[in-house]
């Protein structure tokens, strides 16, 4: 009897097994059936290091002094320890993992130059004034993931000059366009540095304007990022002329040649960017500490609404899901909305929408661009961007309305958009832009 019952026990124990794996196997080959046939999933970090000392921008004697302050206050530390990363304007950076279409990539990478002092000279010795802040350095480079990495730690040993993190998700498609963008840019022989030269077109990059143009290739940007730019009309007066590598537009006859620092600090006259009844240089430049600012400003609302005075910040940290998140190198933001993609302003000529991670093409020759937009330029012209008669012929075209059907369909698309917005445009190099 005993033994009968042991059997049964048994029995039913062996019974509620076998009954209890077969559920589990019906149930983890449907859920298996419902995961994607590959992982996506990925991020892309932009990371901005504050300058050393806030710059201020208000009037070229306020910018120009406290350029002055950082560089008395880096210079000898730099001189007794040579590693030591600290920087006077600040500092732009990327860092993207993901799984690309030929399998998983990391990078962090960075972008530099003026290496060699040549900004200082150019304000001190040789006299260009704020011509340097048009300058174009010849030493540009990528920087390595490890010089990246260990400026990044030693930048958060400081806390006036930790980092900021700024995390987003990312797609398969977005992973490739970013590995395609690094690795055009890699292949470049000789980018410039400095604030004027475009990274979408590969001649170059300041630091904050290449980690930019990482979101901007993945169609990350978005309008909110916006006030991350800085706006400067600068007198002709105070800049050297000599000192311009190329025309920024146009200049008085009259422009000094040289401009020494004691006119830029203008000691006894009030100091202003812009003046009257001379001709100006407008320059748009992606500005760290604003880059900075915007950072703080979101983690401030995610932490605490009712601690929020930016209510426009507060409303972009809602729609994205925004989070503070827990960062060994400085405060860190994290999106958790992935809806975000400009298809119509992502990729590049060299990168365009579709490639493969890697798959860097060359940029085609006699093209047009509309903001990001590829488009075709006029049959009826040459392609040749010096030829004055191709400028003379794009520009009756933007300004005739009656000289547009003998555009291409996607250049007259462009333009005709650009009216209706009341968009600006203007024409050099080959390409169209906005301003």
């Amino acid at each position: 009897m005993k033994a009968r019952h042991s059997a049964a026990i048994r029995l039913g124990a062996a019974t509620f097994l076998s009954i209890g794996f077969l559920l589990y196997s019906v149930e983890f080959l449907s859920t298996s059936q419902r995961r994607p046939a590959s992982v996506e999933p990925g991020f892309v970090e932009l990371i901005v290091v504050p300058p050393y000392r806030p710059q201020n921008w208000s009037t070229p004697r306020k910018l120009l002094k406290s350029q002055i302050a950082n560089a008395i206050t880096i210079a000898p530390q730099k001189l007794f320890a040579p590693g030591w990363h600290k920087s006077s304007t600040g500092h732009g950076m990327i860092h993207f993992k993901c799984e690309s279409s030929t399998g998983p990539l990391e990078e962090w990478t960075g972008f530099s130059g003026d290496g060699d002092g040549k900004g200082t000279r150019l304000v001190f010795k040789e006299k260009a004034g704020l011509g340097v802040l048009l300058y174009e350095f010849p030493d540009g480079h990528v920087q390595s993931p490890d010089f990246v990495q260990n400026y990044i730690t030693e930048s958060s040993k400081v806390q006036r000059h930790k980092p900021r993190f700024m995390k987003m998700p990312i797609s398969r498609e977005q992973c490739d366009l970013m590995a395609c963008h690094l690795k055009a840019f890699r292949a470049v022989k000789a980018p410039t540095y400095g604030f004027t030269p475009d990274p979408l077109k590969y001649e170059g990059a300041g630091c904050t304007s290449y980690a930019t143009s990482f979101l901007q290739v993945a169609g990350l940007y978005e309008p909110e990022f916006d006030r991350w730019w800085r706006k400067l009309v600068i007198s002709s007066r105070l800049v050297g002329k000599r000192s311009l590598q190329k025309e920024h537009g146009a200049i008085d006859s009259d422009q000094p040649g040289k401009v020494g620092w004691l006119k830029v600090l203008a000691l006894f006259k009030k100091s202003k960017w812009r003046a009257e009844g001379t001709s100006n240089y407008e320059l748009n430049i992606l500005d760290p500490q604003l880059m900075v600012d915007f950072v703080d400003d979101v983690i401030q609302c995610a932490e605490d609404e009712t601690r929020c005075s930016d209510r426009r910040a507060l409303r972009w940290v809602q729609a994205k899901g925004a989070r503070k998140i827990d960062n060994a190198f400085g405060p860190a933001i994290e999106l958790a909305s992935t809806d975000f993609f400009d298809r119509d302003h992502a990729g590049t000529q060299a990168c365009p929408v579709g490639s493969t991670a890697g798959a860097a093409q060359e940029a085609p020759a006699g093209t047009a661009a509309l903001v990001g937009t590829q488009v075709e330029a006029p049959s009826n012209v040459a392609s040749d961007p010096s030829d004055d008669e191709h400028e003379s012929s794009i520009l009756e075209a933007i300004q005739k309305p009656e000289s547009i059907p003998a555009m291409s369909g996607a250049l007259e698309d462009a333009v005709l958009e650009a009216r209706e917005k009341r968009i600006p445009l203007f024409f050099h190099g080959g390409f169209l832009y906005t301003p």
